[in-house]
């Protein structure tokens, strides 16, 4: 059985007056920045927030039934 190698997603998360309003995933980093670079132009520097982050998803070794 062959390994699957672990897959990167981009994650945006808006936050808008300390709370989580809006989650993007991403397959491509660049496509995570420029959604996070959009956010940012509308939010109010002192109390909204973006940020991009990674996350290592690891492989899935085929199907489970439960």
């Amino acid at each position: 059985m062959t390994s699957t190698p672990a897959e990167n997603i981009w994650v945006v998360v808006e936050v808008m007056s300390g709370i989580p309003v809006d989650v993007h995933l991403f397959r491509d980093e660049k496509d995570a920045w420029k959604t996070e670079a959009s956010i940012r132009k509308n939010l109010r520097p002192d109390y909204d927030e973006a940020g991009v982050f990674c996350v290592e998803m690891p492989p899935i070794s085929g199907s489970r039934n439960h």
